[in-house]
């Protein structure tokens, strides 16, 4: 909701306020895109709530039930499998290999059997799960590019 008050002429008959407003209210969405939000406990009980938009990749610390969450910023170990995560979080990450979760969204490059990141980090993509990866992420992409295309014309009914 949002108030706006619009001042009116002065009144002669009013000595004590001197100005008059006029209310008006209306309602207004502040918030047009779902923001994604990955909430996740470290080993020292430590709480953290990131932005989804801001991890890179997830990757498993070999043998224990710890990941290690990628960041644009930072490396933050968790308590948790990668199924787990995979499970609480579907559609937000893209999983690549037995070992690493991806953002979608942060991929620069991917070519045969591996994906550059937007930090440059590259990744490997097993052979027989490179076509697969390949096609989800051109498919995430030209996704995007419609959704940008509708947005700069939303009066298109076609558009999407």
């Amino acid at each position: 909701m949002i108030h706006i008050s619009n001042a009116w002429e002065y009144d002669s008959r009013d000595a004590i306020y001197p100005v008059h407003y006029e209310t008006v209210s209306r309602s207004a969405r502040f918030f047009t895109k779902a923001e994604h939000y990955v909430t996740v406990k470290t080993p020292d009980m430590s709480v953290y709530r990131i932005m989804a938009e801001h991890i890179l990749y997830i990757e498993t610390v070999k043998r224990s039930a710890r990941l290690r969450v990628h960041t644009e910023k930072d490396t933050i170990i968790i308590n948790e499998t990668l199924p787990e995560f995979e499970k609480k979080y579907p559609g937000l990450f893209l999983r690549i290999h037995a070992s690493y979760l991806i953002n979608p969204a942060h991929v620069r490059e991917i070519r045969r059997f591996s994906v550059t990141l937007s930090d440059g980090t590259e990744l490997p993509i097993p052979e027989k799960k490179y076509t697969r990866v390949r096609k989800q992420l051109l498919q995430e992409d030209r996704e995007k590019q419609l959704l940008a295309a509708g947005e700069q014309n939303p009066s298109d009914p076609g558009a999407l």
